[in-house]
């Protein structure tokens, strides 16, 4: 067989691609002879946990990853990174059977894992160290390879940042495109994140026609010259698979969910002297959105574009107002941590489970209730992290409203972001499949897991039998032998399994 190549487009929205497509030639290609559809990501629709899905070819519960932060140890709330994936990985498991791979740019791969080839590592590289390429002497191989951008969004450098998301983006492409040709690759893979990158900031643009309305259209024209000259490097054999991690679209406005917890009963303050003290001062306006507007106000955001707090110092500052630490745990119910809008319960008996749901769906503006649907935990995830996923999930008008990460940040319920962000993710993302084995086809139902067990098929790998993602067989053409040939898995160890569930109980016992 030839090889297979995935090029992810972070945030990658399938309607733009299509509205554009003329002016895209490398991307009409693959709809207009191509497979093509809309890709269902993870509920929800974050960047993490979507790219581990995607290369788990799992629900979150099966690997223990459900936000940027841990959720899972006695360190909670520190950001994970690739050690906290606990499941092999489509290269993994590709090299396992010494097909050579490359893979350039995937969130949530530092460190850097052994594999039969080469890895550089993608979003949430803290810097160029020794773990952010394998082997580690690639790094010294690629120092024209950008693994941040330098210039910080603000809405007084929006051309700079643009300029340099550009910049960003042509260095890791012509990176990517120099390993191809430098030695044969199996399999390869990389994401190009500025299309997400862009999209935050200048969505609002494009869509009221400021001066900065070609912005997306510019960086999306950027990302299909880079796809053309990876095409044309990688050979004619290749089967090529573009995808995105989420769709995009407007973001509105900004939710303060532990504020309507408080109001509705259902999250409580210490009543401790400091803690009202907090309370009255942000009833007040005394809130990290109001400090920001006057940093902003008075030009100061300009010396600090894109601050780098330590942690520690950050929880500090934040502490100064009303935060978690003023929380009583002992009566709240349900709290909010997430920047989608992640409900936790506090105390998890089904009736107060169904009071707060119903609170939820009173969240109203204008007398509408902002609220498209809440997820149970049960509805998204299974397997062995099951317990650690958050309880409820809320869709909040088709996610162009969000929660905001902290735990305030305004005196109103509803409100603006306070960082001027305009677009935001969405559950569809972007699905394109094109090459000698892919016929002309629209593809419906295709989700994020899917895209592992339909490469492991390609390679005529067998498939674990805990993967979630079916294999797409209705992209593939009527002679090609990936249609032919019958899917294969890895037959379970019943004995093991038995054996594993004795040594667990055994364990338990012994602690006991």
């Amino acid at each position: 067989m030839g090889k297979v190549v995935i090029i992810g487009l972070d945030g990658g929205n399938f309607d733009i691609i299509q509205k554009w497509k003329d002016k895209l030639p490398t991307l009409k290609k693959f709809i207009d002879h191509g497979s093509s559809g809309y890709l269902k990501t993870t509920i929800p629709p974050l960047t993490i946990p979507a790219w581990p899905s995607f290369y788990t070819g799992k629900n979150p519960g099966k690997y223990g990853v459900f936000d940027f932060v841990d959720r899972t140890s006695k360190n909670k709330n520190k950001i994970v990174d690739s050690t906290y994936v606990k499941s092999d990985s489509l290269w993994s498991i590709l090299s396992k059977d010494n097909k050579k791979c490359c893979v350039i740019n995937v969130p949530l791969t530092y460190p850097a894992k052994k594999i039969n080839g080469l890895m550089i590592t993608g979003l949430l590289t803290p810097k160029r160290d020794s773990f952010f390429t394998y082997p580690k002497q690639l790094s010294e191989k690629i120092k024209d390879y950008r693994l941040h951008l330098d210039v910080g969004y603000t809405k007084k450098k929006k051309k700079e940042f643009f300029n340099d998301a550009v910049k960003v983006h042509r260095a890791r492409a012509k990176t990517s495109i120099d390993l191809v040709k430098s030695q044969y690759f199996d399999f390869f893979m990389v994401v190009f994140t500025m299309t997400d990158e862009i999209s935050h900031h200048y969505w609002k643009d494009m869509v009221k026609k400021t001066k900065y309305e070609k912005a997306i259209f510019r960086i999306y024209r950027e990302a299909d010259n880079s796809i053309k000259k990876l095409m044309d490097t990688a050979g004619k054999d290749t089967n090529f698979i573009i995808m995105s991690d989420h769709g995009f679209g407007s973001l509105e406005k900004m939710v303060n969910l532990n504020l309507f917890l408080i109001d509705k009963k259902l999250l409580f303050l210490k009543k401790e002297i400091l803690t009202n003290l907090k309370y009255n001062l942000f009833k007040l306006g005394f809130t990290p959105t109001n400090i920001y507007n006057l940093v902003c106000k008075l030009g100061l955001q300009d010396f600090f574009p894109e601050p780098r707090i330590n942690k520690n110092v950050r929880e500090k500052l934040l502490n100064i107002f009303l935060s978690f630490s003023d929380v009583d745990w002992n009566r709240t119910i349900a709290y909010s941590l997430g920047n989608v809008g992640q409900i936790h319960l506090n105390k998890k008996d089904i009736h107060y489970k169904k009071k707060v749901i119903k609170s939820l769906y009173n969240l109203k503006e204008n007398n509408e209730s902002i609220i498209d649907e809440i997820y149970e935990k049960k509805d998204l995830y299974s397997g062995k992290y099951f317990e650690y996923a958050t309880d409820l999930c809320l869709k909040m008008k088709d996610f162009s409203y969000i929660s905001y990460p902290v735990f305030v940040n305004s005196n109103k319920i509803i409100d603006n972001h306070p960082l001027g962000i305009s677009g935001g993710h969405r559950l569809h993302g972007v699905f394109l499949a094109y090459g000698p084995d892919i016929k002309f086809n629209n593809v419906k139902n295709a989700e994020i897991i899917d895209i592992t067990p339909t490469v492991l098929h390609m390679f005529n790998q067998e498939i674990p039998p805990d993967m979630d993602g079916k294999v797409l067989k209705e992209i593939f053409k009527e002679n090609s032998d990936f249609l032919k040939n019958k899917i294969k898995y890895e037959k379970i160890d019943k004995t093991n399994l038995e054996k594993q569930k004795i040594n667990k109980t055994l364990k338990k016992l012994r602690l006991l």
